[in-house]
């Protein structure tokens, strides 16, 4: 993923944060392995408050 996300180019930024996405692109595969790490605890326990459970 790391790869792909560097490729992604100028207009693809723009249009990825026009439609409300978050665009971060680290420069490393450890500095965006933390981010997704830090991603997952932050929903993991937004979806525990919530209740949410899977069907």
């Amino acid at each position: 993923m790391h790869a792909a996300g560097r490729r992604v180019n100028i207009q693809g930024h723009a249009r990825l944060g026009n439609g409300g996405a978050d665009v971060v692109l680290s420069s490393s595969p450890a500095e965006f392995a933390a981010f997704m790490k830090a991603q997952n605890a932050h929903y993991e326990k937004l979806v525990r408050q919530i209740g949410a459970v899977a069907e």
